[in-house]
């Protein structure tokens, strides 16, 4: 698949004063708050989580309807847990990856699209960040229309809003956040870069300014142009304006195996708040296993967007042997019951050792009843 290219970057002064200004025009989206973007009850949005370790994301059934560009295999992504926003997984994006996520009704209204990029600090090659006003599988150069096309370039170590040229320093070693805010009542849109703007401009002008694309928002596309892994987490697409939303991501692995009854084992549950920027979590451990005695440090409290939340688990065993346990772990959002996370659990305590005699006895049943056994 051809991807428009251009590795040469002419920064005149008049595009260093453009793309440096904050100063927009007057179709510019006012009383914009950059540490609050998108947020409602969700249009969409991706954490990753729900999907299993090494999966490979090329548009079956259950990758979420992400899909292959133009349906080929080749270009499919990866589920990892090597690096996560927030856990347990994210997109990893490597060599000659072209993985795509198509919106259907987008042609009026005003937008936020967010995204989180890891770049990890041996990263060679060119990252993108791209989104699309038209696209149809088999489209190609002629029949899609790229909307905005962000370059993450080792080389000159820039992010680079392309052909527009305007860029701005490339974050290495740590998540990186994107926000597009489009305007499709007014044909405009701005770029963000951790909170800096990189781009504003109309939005059917697109990466050429050839002014062909219309006022729609018809694909997401996270795409490598042949160079070396990095990782998305963390996708959002949202009403303009709305509140900040949480979201509550849990992970952990509580399984104890052949333990002794009786003993005390412990565990951690990673809890995250995955929402929106701003945006607090008030959670609660709703329920747990009636087995065993069971302590949670903490047992709930708040967490703002972002931030790890390390709940420890302690589990005294049943007082039985030979006997194996499982059951479910729900945390729960207070404000919204709808909004929750399962951790699986389970325990067993071994066999009792027989001796000998016992063992003889307990094939000779006559025996029992011999020694009153």
């Amino acid at each position: 698949m051809n991807k428009k290219f251009n590795k040469t970057i002419v920064i005149g002064l008049i595009i260093l004063f453009f793309g440096a200004s904050a100063t927009l025009n007057l179709n510019a989206i006012e009383n914009k708050d950059m540490n609050n973007p998108v947020s409602m009850p969700p249009n969409w949005y991706e954490t990753f989580d729900v999907y299993e370790d090494g999966q490979v994301i090329d548009g079956t059934p259950d990758d979420g309807g992400w899909e292959a560009w133009d349906q080929d295999p080749t270009f499919a992504g990866f589920i990892t847990s090597d690096v996560y926003l927030t856990p347990p997984h994210s997109l990893y994006v490597a060599e000659v990856t072209d993985v795509i996520q198509q919106f259907e009704g987008y042609n009026s209204g005003v937008w936020n699209f967010s995204a989180w990029v890891f770049i990890p600090d041996d990263f060679e090659g060119q990252a993108f960040f791209i989104i699309l006003d038209t696209y149809y599988h088999g489209g190609g150069q002629e029949g899609n229309h790229w909307a905005a096309q962000i370059s993450m370039d080792s080389f000159s170590e820039t992010v680079i809003a392309q052909w527009d040229n305007w860029e701005l320093p490339l974050v290495f070693g740590e998540w990186a956040h994107f926000l597009a805010i489009i305007d499709l009542d007014t044909d405009y849109y701005e770029m963000y870069y951790e909170d800096e703007l990189l781009e504003y401009k109309e939005w059917t002008a697109g990466p050429g300014n050839d002014y062909a694309g219309i006022l729609e928002i018809q694909c997401l596309d996270c795409f490598s142009a042949g160079g070396t892994g990095f990782y998305y987490d963390d996708l959002a697409f949202r009403a303009y304006g709305s509140p900040p939303e949480p979201d509550l991501s849990a992970a952990g692995e509580i399984n104890f195996i052949n333990v002794t009854a009786g003993s005390t084992n412990t565990g951690i549950i990673t809890l995250t708040n995955a929402g929106s920027a701003g945006s607090t979590l008030n959670w609660d451990i709703e329920s747990y296993p009636e087995w065993g005695t069971w302590t949670f440090s903490p047992d709930g409290g708040s967490t703002d967007f972002g931030n790890l939340v390390n709940i420890e688990v302690s589990i005294v065993a049943p007082d039985e042997q030979e006997s194996a346990f499982t059951g479910e772990i729900k945390l729960v959002n207070t404000d919204n019951s709808d909004d929750f996370a399962i951790i699986q659990c389970s325990l067993s305590t071994p066999k009792i050792k027989q001796s000998f005699i016992h063992r003889f006895i307990d094939n000779f049943p006559i025996l029992r009843s011999i020694f009153g056994l």
